[in-house]
């Protein structure tokens, strides 16, 4: 493929120019086309120029954003608000398969300048005999994503030539005018500014002519005496302004001569009047490869021969041909429905090219060996598409699949699956940037859910395996290992309210061994199940308390041992939390208590030792003795009997220590009803008592305890 030429005008001579010296071209300011809304200015004496700013509203700037930046390759013109003529040999580079690549720039004077209008490419019609080589036809129909505003007096179309034209139209001496963003001497860079020159057709018979051009029929010379074209701005227009006062495109900038400094050397143009049929079905829609090319081989054709074949099984194809082979561009239609248009090499497809299957499927770019191998675009019926490299006809390397529901990849592929790096976007706002192997996230990478949801780490086929972070939108994040998109192994989870627990995870909830640090202090370390305190484990207070023991959903229950901070010490059974069941109660001035405990407080069996040497076994009610019990004071007096809040209530014996002995009814601690008292000495009082005392003193003359 021929390597593009984009050019304009080189200035070898400066002028001053006055008001006087230069032509202002006026318009019919009601034609629907080749009217601008600032008149241009053009000096009489040939020579190039910057351009007065929107004196030329139908140039195009076309750009690619397939680099580091988006770049001006070509230029094109407007011809109508969906469509843009340009050269071929513009868009049929490798690189220009990408159409989402390809931006027009609209309404801008300067390349330096942001668009006035920007628009996508739709699609791009090449004409079918277009011959990189020879360079005849070399015209293509760009189509726009959406029509261009032409509210906005800056953008307007161009007029095409009458149809009513001659086919040598225009003529030669003839003044033209070609207008982009060219070169202004060989071998620099392009200019920033759109540029202006008035040039001559040239006599197509003469030797500078003949001798640069392929074919006159399809083609223009054009030429200054003291510029010439140079590489800056091919598919730019060549204008003449008519005597109906308007400006009409008779020709695109295709290439130029080796050297553009010699003076009276043309450029080349492709005769537009040559292509009224190809430009009306391109915008129609219409358009499909004739089987006879009448332009291709209007001179002798070295490379390729132009041929119809019809083929036994139903097969057909219409193109060029060499040594009896499909070579060069042609179109072959299958009977199977399948169809081919582009280039071929010894009977096979390679090159450019496109291919419809009856289904509707449908590729569009390079073939190497009758297989896509290179840039190109897949489209399913579906709705989905696929941009990118392909390599034996799967897609393979760096490409981007849009899928119909809003989702897309962009990446690395292997084989026609995501492998490499890549990005997938979901419709509802969902990312994955990462590792894939196999259509699935394989190995490190980052998902970003559209709540705020985050997932740094390790994937295996799909899910969350290995090391991660998931950090949630509410602040909570979790480190640690995954599997099966579970939080399961060992990891830390860290709340929102500051909390922390550090240890095992089993499908995403805290259990086996782990620590859990409370934002006030607390904390716990110990077996934990369903994300609760579950087993063996120690919970230390900020306040200084400490439980350790047995847990059954966050609370104590089992077997444990809690101590306060004044060194108070429960061992024994606890239940919901509190003391309940069997259980030492270890005070620290000295009194202890053990035995049974419902809901905290001291009831059931159990044994009191006070400090001071006191002991009580027996029965107990809400921290009290009540029921039967045995108290036996430390100077060896003891109580065997009933109680009822702390105090001997009911039938009971005491035994003093020096061997006096009562035998009877109590009541709040005092001898109360019948009963019988008996001294040491063996004398005895027997009868009622009243708040501890005999009713009948006369009848006992015993000295009694109290």
């Amino acid at each position: 493929m021929c390597k593009m030429v984009n050019f304009l005008v080189i200035l070898l001579f400066v002028y001053v120019i006055h008001h006087g010296d230069a032509t202002t071209y006026k318009c019919d300011q009601t034609s629907p086309c080749g009217c601008s809304p600032v008149s241009p200015i053009v000096p009489k004496i040939h020579g190039g120029e910057s351009s007065i700013p929107q004196s030329w509203p139908w140039i195009v700037s076309l750009r690619h954003a397939g680099f580091d930046k988006e770049e001006h390759f070509c230029a094109g013109v407007i011809l109508e608000a969906s469509y843009i003529i340009t050269a071929a040999h513009c868009v049929q580079q490798e690189w220009m398969s990408i159409l989402s690549d390809i931006t027009v720039c609209a309404g801008s004077v300067r390349l330096s300048d942001a668009c006035l209008q920007t628009r996508s490419v739709r699609q791009i019609i090449i004409h079918h005999g277009h011959n990189n080589r020879t360079h005849e036809n070399d015209i293509a129909i760009v189509e726009l994503d959406e029509p261009l505003d032409f509210t906005d007096r800056w953008v307007s179309k161009i007029c095409l030539p009458s149809v009513k034209t001659g086919s040598r139209y225009p003529l030669a001496g003839t003044s033209v005018m070609t207008i982009g963003w060219g070169q202004t001497r060989q071998n620099d860079t392009a200019s920033d500014k759109l540029q202006q020159v008035t040039l001559k057709v040239m006599d197509d018979s003469t030797s500078a002519c003949s001798n640069t051009l392929t074919n006159r029929t399809v083609q223009i010379c054009a030429y200054g005496l003291n510029k010439d074209s140079c590489p800056g701005d091919s598919g730019g227009p060549l204008m003449q302004f008519t005597t109906a006062k308007r400006w009409v495109l008779v020709g695109i900038t295709s290439y130029s001569s080796s050297n553009c400094t010699l003076p009276i050397k043309p450029g080349v143009y492709t005769r537009v009047s040559a292509y009224h049929n190809f430009i009306k079905a391109a915008i129609q829609g219409m358009y499909e490869p004739p089987v006879n090319r009448p332009y291709t081989c209007e001179c002798q054709c070295p490379y390729a021969a132009q041929s119809v074949e019809i083929f036994r099984n139903g097969d057909k194809y219409v193109g060029q041909t060499k040594n009896g082979k499909q070579h060069g561009q042609g179109t072959y239609y299958h009977a199977t429905g399948v169809n081919y248009t582009g280039d071929w090499i010894d009977g096979r497809r390679a090159g450019q090219g496109n291919q419809t299957w009856p289904n509707g499927d449908k590729y569009i770019g390079a073939w190497i060996e009758d297989l896509r191998t290179g840039q190109g675009i897949y489209t399913w019926p579906n709705g989905d598409k696929y941009e990118g490299q392909f390599k034996n006809n799967v897609k393979h390397g760096v490409g981007t699949y849009y899928f119909v529901d809003g989702d897309n990849y962009k990446g690395d592929w292997i084989g026609e699956n995501r492998a490499g790096q890549g990005i997938m976007t979901s419709y509802n706002g969902d990312e994955y940037i990462g590792a894939w192997l196999d259509n699935k996230k394989n190995g490190k990478g980052v998902f970003i859910w559209s709540n705020g949801d985050s997932y740094t780490g390790d994937w295996i086929d799909n899910m969350r395996t290995g090391q991660g972070i998931f950090t949630w939108f509410n602040g909570s994040k979790y480190e640690g290992e995954f599997k099966y998109n579970w939080r399961h192994g060992v990891g830390t989870y860290y709340f929102g309210n500051g909390q922390t627990y550090t240890g095992d995870w089993v499908i995403d909830e805290m259990e086996g061994q782990g620590r859990m640090t409370y934002h006030n202090g607390d904390k716990y370390i110990g077996a934990c199940r369903n994300n609760l305190a579950n087993g063996k484990g120690l919970f230390i207070w900020s306040t200084g308390d400490s439980y350790t023991g047995d847990w059954i959903d966050d609370m104590r229950t089992g077997q444990g041992i809690y101590i306060w901070p004044d060194g108070n010490r429960y061992e024994g059974q606890f239940k919901n939390n509190i003391m309940h069941g069997f259980g030492t109660l270890y005070s620290n001035t000295g009194n202890n208590y053990t035995g049974d405990w419902i809901d905290g407080n001291l009831t059931g069996q159990g044994m009191v030792s006070w400090y001071n040497g006191d002991k009580y076994i027996g029965a107990w009610l809400n921290h009290e003795k009540s029921g039967k019990g045995v108290m036996i004071w430390s100077n060896r007096n003891h109580y065997m009997g009933d109680w009822k809040a702390d105090m001997r209530t009911g039938k009971g014996t005491m035994t003093w220590s020096n061997g006096d002995t009562y035998i009877g009814d109590w009541l709040d601690d005092m001898k109360m009803g019948y009963g019988m008292y008996t001294s040491s000495d063996g004398n005895k009082c027997e009868g009622q008592f009243t708040e501890g005392k005999i009713s009948d003193d006369s009848k006992c003359n015993i000295k009694m305890k109290p």
